[in-house]
């Protein structure tokens, strides 16, 4: 019975998988004029894609909300966006371009995510289970596309590119099943060790217990938790983040604090924009 329900669950996060990769997929070609892109036939919920990813097996457990494919669907993605994909060019829409007309989060499309942690919390509000810390990498290398490809041109267009290595954030997970409480959390390696910025991470299904980041700054019991979480989670990786790194280094591998994140800790009274220079810079 339990593992009817788990199968259940597996089933479950992945059709929510497919309709927001959908939905990334509707968002590119009406942005850039190409309606086409999108269609019964080259839709992720289509059966003859959905069928054919149902079999996987996430490594990710009872965690719910990834930012992109999980990595043991990568091959297949590849297979089906190369499909997509395969006619169209980037013609007149540099990189330059494609950043201006769509926002970063259309990237999800064509990135690769892996669980890399889950650290247990101990939150006095009770709201909070745990932190993940996620790795994200581009889903394919550029050797893999055709240097005219409209995919290698949107795969470059995402602001955070690391050239190709990992980028990394955190994710708070609530206390029942550990699901995805809808918030993105990240080191700065402009800011000192004490500062983490925490930002929504623009997902409907996500509950977002502790409201939006821009009217109420977290309580101090949260902020501390998820300060002192998200240190170990960080710490306990030692594949991306190697011993004895300093601060600066392993930092500087996180994803860039977004205009819309704001201060998760040290603790603020009002809702306070995180900033975007060392401190003492103007």
């Amino acid at each position: 019975m339990e593992d009817d329900v788990e199968s259940g669950r597996h089933e479950e996060e992945l059709i929510m998988l497919l309709a927001q990769q959908c939905d990334q997929l509707v968002y590119i070609s009406r942005a850039i004029g190409y309606d086409s892109l999108h269609s019964h036939q080259t839709c992720f919920l289509n059966p003859r894609f959905s069928k054919y990813l149902k079999s996987f097996e996430s490594e990710s457990g009872h965690f719910t909300g990834l930012d992109g494919w999980p990595v043991d669907l990568a091959g297949r993605a590849k297979e089906l966006l190369l499909e997509i994909f395969a006619d169209w060019e980037s013609d007149n829409m540099p990189v330059t371009w494609l950043r201006e007309v769509l926002p970063d989060w259309t990237g999800r499309l064509l990135v690769t995510t892996r669980v890399v942690h889950i650290e247990p919390v101990v939150d006095e509000a009770g709201l909070v289970s745990g932190v993940a810390l996620i790795e994200n990498r581009p889903l394919f290398q550029a050797r893999e596309l055709r240097a005219d490809s409209l995919l290698l041109a949107l795969q470059q267009m995402d602001l955070d590119d690391h050239g190709g290595q990992s980028k990394l954030h955190l994710h708070p997970l609530d206390r029942k099943g550990g699901k995805h409480l809808g918030y993105k959390l990240v080191f700065d390696a402009a800011q000192g060790q004490d500062w983490l910025a925490w930002e929504d991470h623009g997902d409907k299904a996500w509950k977002r217990p502790w409201g939006d980041p821009a009217v109420k700054p977290l309580p101090k019991s949260t902020s501390t938790a998820l300060h002192m979480g998200s240190l170990a989670a960080v710490q306990a990786d030692r594949k991306t983040v190697k011993a004895r790194m300093k601060f600066t280094e392993w930092a500087a591998l996180f994803e860039k604090a977004s205009f819309s994140s704001y201060v998760a800790h040290p603790e603020v009274l009002r809702p306070t924009r995180f900033p975007h220079a060392a401190p003492g810079e103007h």
